[in-house]
């Protein structure tokens, strides 16, 4: 994605200091290339010194349709590059240990990330009232598809979810996601799962599972799960 992204802008801006350097080729003042990427830099950045001006009209048209161009191209691919950047930032990174301590959080394991089943999860988790401070940290193997990365985007779910790439059957990845910390771990099956009962069992036979209802949790205190039936469609620590 970014390297699709980089050359996109860098052909913008090689055109418009090749077009600028042509023509002012007919002008009083000729421009080498130092100064045409200078000029053309200073210009689409909205600084605008003024130490380099186009004096013939072909070189202001020019600039014109350049920065006409570079105002609706560019910022929408920085927006992308710091989307993309932040991005591969989770996907290497941790859940930070500071916020771990002074906000409340769960992780969510999949070894697939289908939209549907998120979403249903998030929207499930988030129907109790008791738990709109909590932070849900969704670990995964699988990178995020073009569906998930425009349900991340949504601000609703931008502030609350943080992906990590990375395995609940890895103890580093765990470590990543603050497991330690975490008021409770969820692992979400695939709804087309064929064998719903060799599935808790493979789960639990892997990572020490406690199942209840429609998904599976762990909890930082395996010898005592909570869940509570009456108040709560989702088991989290009191």
């Amino acid at each position: 994605m970014t390297l699709k992204l980089v050359p996109r802008s860098f052909r913008i801006i090689s055109l418009s200091v090749c077009g600028i350097q042509h023509c002012q080729r007919a002008g009083h003042r000729h421009l080498n290339l130092f100064q045409a990427t200078y000029y053309v830099v200073v210009t689409f950045s909205t600084v605008g010194y003024g130490d380099f001006v186009p004096d013939i009209w072909p070189s202001q048209l020019w600039m014109v349709i350049m920065i006409c161009v570079a105002l609706i191209v560019l910022p929408t691919q920085f927006e992308q590059l710091a989307f993309t950047w932040m991005e591969r930032q989770k996907l290497g990174g941790s859940y930070s240990s500071h916020r771990a301590q002074s906000e409340k959080h769960v992780v969510v394991c999949s070894t697939t990330l289908h939209a549907d089943t998120i979403m249903d999860f998030l929207n499930e988790f988030y129907a109790h009232p008791l738990l709109q401070d909590y932070y849900v940290v969704l670990l995964s193997p699988m990178e995020l598809d073009t569906t998930m990365r425009m349900i991340l985007q949504v601000p609703i779910w931008a502030q609350r979810v943080i992906y990590i790439q990375g395995s609940c059957l890895k103890d580093a990845d765990l470590a990543r996601a603050r497991m330690n910390e975490a008021e409770a771990c969820f692992i979400l099956a695939a709804r087309n799962y064929a064998d719903k009962t060799a599935a808790r069992d493979k789960e639990q036979g892997k990572s020490g599972v406690h199942l209840e209802g429609n998904f599976m949790e762990i909890f930082q205190d395996f010898e005592k799960p909570y869940h509570d039936t009456e108040d709560s469609h989702l088991g989290i620590k009191q």
